[in-house]
């Protein structure tokens, strides 16, 4: 998966980036999600409404999309498989997408960066703070 400069950036700080990206010692796949958000929902309290994981994902391609990534391309990013990858157009079409990949990632990450380098108002931003854990 290609990764923003922004991304690459922030695993560059991380002492734990190998746990974190590929799960115990580099043997399987991070798996924690579910815990991670009960922990994080925990640390939020009522600052913010109910929220799924799924709500994310909803929420990426929606802003791509409105962003003018085009739809094929998000499904690529988010490893969805309908519309230009299912049925007999999937069969035959092998593509990767890496370099539309890049830069549709590369645009969402410069989107989420606008209001924190103030290019953009920060309209319903929530700054969160670090709690004990």
């Amino acid at each position: 998966m290609p990764l923003s400069r922004q991304a690459l950036a922030q695993l560059a700080t991380r002492d734990r980036v190998g746990l974190f990206v590929f799960g115990r010692r580099g043997r399987s796949p991070f798996s924690g999600f579910s815990r991670s958000k009960e922990r994080l929902d925990r640390e939020l309290g009522e600052t913010v409404a109910p929220w799924t994981l799924h709500d994310i994902r909803r929420s990426v391609v929606t802003h791509m999309v409105e962003l003018g990534i085009t739809p094929h391309v998000v499904e690529a990013c988010i490893n969805h498989v309908s519309g230009h990858r299912a049925g007999v157009v999937g069969t035959y079409n092998r593509a990767t997408y890496r370099e539309p990949k890049q830069a549709a990632l590369q645009a969402w990450a410069d989107h989420l960066e606008a209001p924190v380098d103030g290019r953009e108002p920060a309209g319903n931003v929530v700054t969160i703070q670090r709690g004990a854990a």
